[in-house]
C-alpha cells in the first residue's frame, strides 16, 4: 500500500466523482475506467488463473465487477458471474450486465462454484456497505475464506464500513484490494488491513 496516498471519506469520494462528471467525464466512464484498471492489474497478478468468479451486488460496485467480467472474458478467461442480491438496480450496472459476452456464465452461487475457481472477485458492496451481512453472504464469504484461491475486493471488502472500519461478521477476506481513486479511512486501520491483503490504489483520472 502506498502510505502517502490520499485518504477520502465516503462523502468526499462521491463529491470527487461528481466533480469529475461536472468537469466533462461521466459516471459510465468512471465505472469503465475502474473496471478496466482492476482487470488489467488482476491479469498481471493472476497469469496462471483461468477460472474467475465475480460476485456482483446490485449497485455500482457490482457494475465495476461486470466491467471486469467482460474484459476478463475477452482476454480468454472462463468467467462466471453471480448476482448476490438477486439482480441489479443501478442503470449502469444493468447496462454492463446486458453487455456481457455470451461466454460469461451468469448463475446463482453454488458449492461447485466455491470449489472450481482460481480467483474470486468481491464486487458486492464497496464503500456503500453499512450494517451487517445477510446470512447468505456470510455463508459464502465464510466458505471462501478457507479456499486456496486469489480473493480480490473492489474498493473495500464487503462487510467493512469504509469510514469507521466496522467489520461485520464473516466479512469478505481478500488477498488483494483495489482502492479506486484514493484510500478510504478504513484502509489505514490495522484490523481492516488484515482483511484487505495487498491494497493498491487505482487511478481513475479524477
Amino acid at each position: 500500500m502506498n502510505q502517502s496516498a490520499t485518504v477520502l471519506t465516503i462523502n468526499q469520494t462521491h463529491a470527487a466523482e461528481q466533480a469529475a462528471v461536472d468537469a466533462g467525464s461521466s459516471f459510465w466512464q468512471l465505472m469503465e475506467t475502474a473496471g478496466t484498471a482492476a482487470a488489467q492489474d488482476l491479469l498481471k497478478r493472476s497469469v496462471n488463473s483461468q477460472r474467475y468468479w465475480i460476485l456482483c451486488g446490485k449497485g455500482n460496485n457490482g457494475g465495476d465487477g461486470l466491467v471486469m467480467a467482460r474484459l476478463l472474458a475477452q482476454a480468454g478467461k472462463h468467467v462466471t458471474v453471480s448476482l448476490m442480491q438477486g439482480g441489479v438496480s443501478s442503470d449502469l450496472a444493468s447496462q454492463n450486465l446486458a453487455a456481457l459476452p455470451d461466454n460469461v456464465v451468469v448463475q446463482a452461487p453454488t458449492v461447485a462454484l466455491l470449489l472450481n475457481h482460481d480467483c474470486v472477485v468481491d464486487a458486492v458492496f464497496g464503500i456503500s456497505f453499512d450494517g451487517e451481512l445477510s446470512a447468505d453472504l456470510q455463508t459464502v464469504f465464510h466458505a471462501l475464506a478457507s479456499r486456496p484461491c486469489l480473493r480480490v475486493a473492489l474498493d473495500i471488502p464487503s462487510g467493512i464500513h469504509a469510514d469507521n472500519g466496522h467489520i461485520a461478521a464473516h466479512s469478505f477476506q481478500a488477498n488483494v484490494c483495489y482502492a479506486f481513486h484514493s484510500l478510504k479511512p478504513a484502509h489505514v486501520m490495522p484490523d481492516v488491513q488484515a482483511h484487505c491483503g495487498d491494497i493498491k490504489v487505482l487511478d481513475l483520472g479524477m
